[in-house]
């Protein structure tokens, strides 16, 4: 048999963030919301089964990348170029540039002080990439 670590990662996210309600809880129902992806029911494994049909095709993979806009291009591409742990000064750096306000505050000090967190627009697409 065959090893997925696509399946695999997916199988191991929460369906449910635990009352967390932010974009960046990591869940599969977060995941489905963001991308648009209906299940056939709000069970984990028909949940799992969509994303990984939507994963699986080259074609969503493209068109998520081309549907998002310039700013959140040029995090995903400061991103994947640092190998997924880019530094703190190079987000701030693009963020300025389009006009992107950090979000600060106790809450994502507390919570999350993760460049998803800061960085990422709420809704953003980015979330489907990592």
């Amino acid at each position: 048999m065959e090893y997925d670590s696509l399946r695999y990662t997916l199988e191991n996210m929460n369906v449910s963030g635990y009352g967390r309600s932010d974009d960046n809880d990591g869940t599969l129902t977060t995941l489905a919301r963001i991308l648009k992806i209906k299940s056939a029911s709000n069970r984990k494994a028909d949940i799992v089964n969509s994303l990984y049909r939507f994963y699986s095709s080259e074609a969503n993979a493209a068109g998520l990348y081309f549907r998002l806009g310039k700013y959140e291009t040029a995090l995903l591409t400061c991103i994947v170029h640092s190998h997924y742990h880019p530094l703190e000064e190079d987000l701030r750096r693009i963020a300025d540039a389009y006009g992107f306000k950090e979000k600060t505050g106790s809450g994502y000090n507390r919570y999350g002080n993760n460049y998803r967190t800061k960085y990422f627009p709420k809704g953003s697409l980015l979330y489907g990439f990592l």
